[in-house]
């Protein structure tokens, strides 16, 4: 742990439709987003992340995110 080092590359939109495609189709599920950035790859608007996670999700999951670091 003490070799990591922060190198941006944050692909938030990929990490959570990765996720999502994962969850199980029927059963409930749980989701949980945990980021030390904001989006730095791939899709990096926020209304754009949010539209795309909404289409891949279903409702049996549920998504709870949390952001740590400053802003």
């Amino acid at each position: 742990m003490d070799e990591l080092r922060a190198a941006g590359n944050t692909d938030i939109n990929r990490a959570l439709l990765e996720a999502l495609a994962q969850a199980d189709k029927e059963r409930p599920t749980i989701v949980i987003f945990l980021t030390d950035g904001q989006p730095t790859t791939g899709v990096t608007d926020g209304a754009q992340i949010v539209a795309n996670v909404k289409r891949a999700s279903r409702s049996n999951v549920r998504l709870f995110s949390f952001g740590i670091g400053q802003m």
